[in-house]
């Protein structure tokens, strides 16, 4: 029994919203630098998240989309940033109130 390969079919065109966001210029192209500086990994980093899907995928510009520079959608990187669970903290223990419940 032969298997059939199936094949994720993945969106590449932007969408109409999206064309019209760009033509207003309402979104913004960030490169490879600036996202870097925004979410503070090395570059290494940033393309092992690509691969695995656990950041958005890069955009491709100029005349030779295998080759362009590759920029982010700033809205796209926004949104994985504010998908990120905020770190939580031990609460520090308040050194004055022990030494006084010691004294006491």
């Amino acid at each position: 029994m032969a298997k059939k390969q199936v094949e994720e079919k993945v969106e590449t065109s932007p969408s109409e919203d999206d064309r019209r966001s760009l033509a207003n210029g309402k979104i913004k192209l960030l490169s490879s630098k600036r996202v870097l500086e925004i979410i503070d990994a090395t570059y290494p980093t940033l393309w092992a998240w690509v691969r695995e899907g656990h950041f958005p995928k890069p955009r491709a510009l100029g005349p030779n989309q295998k080759r362009g520079k590759l920029f982010w959608l700033e809205h796209e990187v926004a949104e994985w940033t504010l998908s990120r669970k905020p770190r939580l903290f031990a609460s520090k223990p308040d050194h004055k109130s022990q030494k006084k419940q010691r004294a006491a």
